[in-house]
Order: structure tokens, then sequence, then C-alpha cells
């Protein structure tokens, strides 16, 4: 039977210092420009797009639009988006309020751009500063809430742009970015998708297919289970040797489920998780006992971290060195929200190793 330990208190923090969430998808305008009811540019070369703030007509001003193409993300359930756009506060204001709300008319392009007379769900806000110089533009992140708002119907994804204080802003358009100084400021969306939470193939009913192999020297292949029905995967040193498969984490506490063997009394097995920048988690670490496994024992490890919960592109790693030779068998890899009742390990903000029981066959 194997012993489960982790490598130490302190190995349990190997965490970069702010794991970060990677955006999936920037996605650049296909449309943008300004319009109010008498004041319109059909011709699609604006430069810059207005915003004007009167309180007497607030229904009788000009206003941002702006449209993206979503088809890239339209299977994917959004986390989260940001409108990245430069601009400036008017020449009469030094600050101006600017909402964003949404837009549902989609079919309109850059030489037919309709008033947004009708808004929609207010999805942010931002206060824009003033510049000297649209040269001088200044960078906008703007998070944007009450998301996803893609039409069922084309993918498009429409926004305006609207000044609630001030006198106006303006911001650069996606025609205007080799004018003026303002190269490489076309304006963008960054959406953060939600992939699966659930491994594949983690019982290797199709060998090792999901599965990347790490190995400078030892293999990884499947294997029947030589205690019951079915397939899983063996790994063997002769270096390290493991597998690897990219997966979300979700949002919530979850546990990572595992059954593993030694059919040697050597060797040593990492379960690690690694973040798109490379931080990295050592989750825990399973070793050889004194005797050779005559059943599959069960792993589970807790993750409740904040800060490796609702994380894109995440890296499960399983990792096996030792002697030369040295076995381990694995099977059923997944994550849960529950766990076995054999056997739970808590991986909590210190890393807390709790005790292990054995699950009998």
């Amino acid at each position: 039977m194997g012993k489960l330990t982790l490598l130490s208190f302190l190995a349990s923090l190997f965490i970069v210092s702010s794991t970060t969430q990677a955006v999936d998808k920037k996605l650049y305008s296909i449309a943008d420009g300004e319009n109010d009811p008498s004041r319109r540019y059909p011709n699609g070369s604006s430069y810059i797009m207005w915003t004007d703030y009167d309180a007497t007509f607030s229904n009788y001003r000009r206003r941002a639009v702006i449209k993206f193409d979503t088809s890239s993300v339209s299977n994917y359930t959004l986390r989260g988006a940001v409108l990245n756009i430069w601009g400036s506060s008017g020449s009469g204001s030094n600050t101006t309020a600017v909402n964003i709300y949404h837009y549902s008319y989609d079919s309109w392009s850059d030489s037919s751009i309709p008033y947004a007379s009708s808004l929609g769900t207010k999805l942010g806000s931002v206060s824009v500063t003033k510049v000297n110089d649209v040269s001088q533009a200044r960078k906008y992140d703007i998070s944007l809430s009450n998301m996803p708002y893609i039409s069922p119907y084309d993918n498009n994804l429409s926004m305006a742009l609207v000044a609630n204080s001030g006198y106006g802003s303006y911001f650069v358009t996606r025609n205007g970015v080799n004018w003026n100084g303002t190269a490489n400021k076309k304006p963008y969306l960054t959406f953060r998708t939600w992939g699966e939470t659930a491994t594949s193939n983690g019982s290797f009913d199709d060998g090792l297919d999901s599965w990347n192999i790490n190995s400078g020297g030892g293999t990884a292949e499947m294997a029947a289970n030589p205690f019951g029905d079915g397939n899983l995967a063996k790994l063997t040193t002769g270096s390290p040797v493991g597998i690897t498969q990219i997966i979300d984490t979700p949002q919530d506490a979850f546990y990572i489920n595992f059954d593993y063997a030694f059919l040697t009394d050597t060797g040593s097995l990492d379960v690690t998780l690694t973040d798109r920048d490379g931080g990295q988690l050592l989750v825990g670490q399973l070793e050889a006992g004194d005797s050779i496994a005559e059943q599959m024992s069960h792993a589970s490890f807790y993750l409740q971290d904040d800060s490796w919960l609702y994380l894109d592109h995440v890296t499960l790693g399983l990792q096996f060195d030792g002697a030369s030779g040295s076995q381990v068998l694995l099977d059923n890899i997944e994550f849960s929200d529950v766990p076995e009742p054999s056997s739970i390990l808590l991986i909590g903000l210190g890393g807390l190793l709790m005790k292990r029981k054995s699950r009998q066959a």
C-alpha cells in the first residue's frame, strides 16, 4: 500500500504570488463611429467618435457606437469582458463620465451607423480625463457586467457609449489607428471564457487520448487493469515521466480524485496544477510503500484556495519519478465537487495535509 505525503508545508505554498487569469480572446471592432439624429459620418472613415452631454436635450445628443464579431466565443460561457478603448474628455471639460450600454440592434456597419435612441442594459462606466491632443489619448480598460450579450442570430455584440456629465468625450475609432499618432489604438474587447471543468478520458477507455506525455526516457502506456475490468495508465520510470491535461478549474472548491497502485516499492508521484503564466501548485505526493499493491487505492485532494479557483487553461499534471523501472498505475482521474468516501486530503489556504484512509477492495 502506498504512503501518501505532502513534501512539506512550504512546498504546498509553491504558488506564484499572484495567480492570474489570462484572457482567452481578443476581439477587434468590426464597425464603429458616432451618431446623432442630425449629424452622422456614413463614409466609414471617421477617426474619432464623440459622445456629447446635454442635460436639456438628453435624448438628442451624439453617441458613440461600436460593434464586435463574437462568433469565435459563441460556444463558450463568458466569464467576463473588458472594453479596451483610447479616448479623452472633450475640450470644455477636464473629466467626463461615460456609460456603456448594450445596444440590441446589430444590423449596421460603418456606412450605415444608426442612432442608438433605445438603449439596453447598462454594462459599465468610466471617467475619461482630458488630454491636449488625440495622439496622447489614454487607454481605458472598462470592465463590463451583465454579460454575456451575444446575438443568437448573427453572433454580433453592439454597444453605445453615452456621456453622462461634462461637455462630452471622444474615442479613437478603428479607422483612426494610423492618424495623428493613434497607431495601435484600435478598440478591442477582451473575453474571458469558460471551458470544460471535467477531465477528458480520465478512465483511459480510449488509451492515452486527450493526455500529453512528458518523458525523458520513462514510458506512459495504456494497460489492462490487473485488479479488475477496463484499462488504465501505467507509468514506468527510466527518467521522470508524467501525463498532463489542460483544463479549467471550477468556480467553487473541488476535489482531484483518482485511483492508483504502485507495482514496485520505489517511486513517487507528484500531483500538480500549473497556470498558463507558469505558476505551479504542488497539490500532493504519493510515495510507494514497503509492499507491492494488491489492489487499487484512492486519493482525493480538496482544493479550496481562491487563487486556484475559476481559472482557465490550467495544466493538471501527474509526474512519476524514482529508481529506474519503478511503476505506478493510474485510473479514474477526475475533478469533482464531492470526494470518494475512502480518502480526503485538504489542500487549503495553508496546504494542510489530512490523514488518509485506505480503501479496501
